[in-house]
């Protein structure tokens, strides 16, 4: 019975440490967003992770066996890491690093000026605000087309 509680105990950690992510991640796909930050799993998941398996060995050291009992709950073997991990995961994740919003980027105001070149086919420099700055674009050539009477 004991054993069984870890399971479940393991269980249900790893069930809120699930809807603790999918909430949190909510927003950024709700903005559109392709990329999260950092701040977002990686730190926490590591600081959780930098806190539990040390914890997890002290325990398993001072108690002088593999299998965990806190109460009437006995953890065995991955057990304490991924229930702790998740406790720990969750804690960090929604105190120390809570949803930021991205900032939108402000678009200049100035139109873009086109440079005519001096010879057909030769790349024309369009300076364009943020990302797509000094890309060439080909200036058309004017031709002359006669008609031919059949």
């Amino acid at each position: 019975m004991n054993q069984f509680l870890g399971i479940l105990m393991t269980a249900l950690s790893v069930l809120i440490a699930a809807i603790v992510s999918g909430l949190r991640l909510k927003p950024y796909m709700d903005a559109g967003e392709t990329y999260t930050p950092p701040t977002f799993a990686l730190y926490p998941a590591l600081i959780a992770a930098a806190i539990a398996i040390p914890t997890v060995l002290v325990l398993r050291k001072v108690q002088g066996k593999n299998e965990i009992d806190i109460g009437p709950v006995t953890l065995a073997d991955r057990q304490p890491f991924m229930v702790l991990w998740c406790v720990l995961y969750v804690t960090v994740a929604v105190t120390f690093f809570p949803y930021q919003e991205r900032p939108k980027p402000v678009a200049p105001q100035q139109s873009p000026r086109l440079e005519k070149p001096d010879t057909p086919r030769q790349p024309v420099h369009l300076s364009l605000p943020l990302f797509a700055q000094n890309l060439p674009v080909y200036a058309e050539q004017q031709c002359q087309s006669e008609v031919v009477p059949l």
